[in-house]
C-alpha cells in the first residue's frame, strides 16, 4: 500500500500496527539509501509518525513535501548521471574508443555470420520448410 494513501484508513483498527511496521521499514531503508535520498526517507518517516499520532492534515502536508523532495532528488540524480556520461564521452581516450568500436563491430560480424552460416541442423530443418 502506498504511503500517501494511508490517511484513508485513519479509523481502521489495524492502522497503528501497519504504521509501526512502515516506520521500521523506512528506518531500515534510510540506513541503506544513498545520501541524496536520505532526507526524502526522513520526510516519509515524519509523515507516518504524524499519521500515527492521528494528524491527517500534517501527514498529507509532509507526504506532499516528501514527494516533491523525491522528485527533486531524482532530477538531481538524472542530471548528475548525464554530466558523468558527458564527461566520459569527452575524456575517453581515442584509442579506447577505437577498441570499443572494434569490439562492437566484431560482435556485429559474429551475429551476421551466425545468421548466414549453414549447419547440419539448418540443412535438416530446411527440408521441412518446402
Amino acid at each position: 500500500m502506498a504511503i500517501g494513501n494511508l490517511w484513508r484508513y485513519v479509523d481502521a483498527i489495524w492502522l497503528k500496527d501497519v504504521l509501526k511496521f512502515k516506520i521500521n521499514r523506512l528506518e531500515v531503508l534510510r540506513g541503506q539509501a544513498h545520501p541524496l535520498y536520505q532526507p526524502v526517507v526522513d520526510k516519509y518517516i515524519e509523515a507516518v509518525i504524524w499519521l500515527h499520532r492521528g494528524s491527517v492534515s500534517h501527514f498529507r502536508r509532509v507526504v506532499s513535501g516528501a514527494e516533491a523532495a523525491r522528485a527533486a532528488a531524482e532530477e538531481q540524480s538524472r542530471r548528475m548521471a548525464a554530466c558523468m556520461d558527458q564527461a566520459e564521452r569527452v575524456n575517453t581516450p581515442e584509442e579506447l574508443t577505437k577498441v570499443f568500436t572494434g569490439y562492437f563491430q566484431t560482435l556485429d560480424q559474429f551475429e551476421k555470420f551466425d545468421t548466414e552460416r549453414r549447419s547440419p541442423i539448418s540443412d535438416y530443418l530446411d527440408k521441412f520448410d518446402h
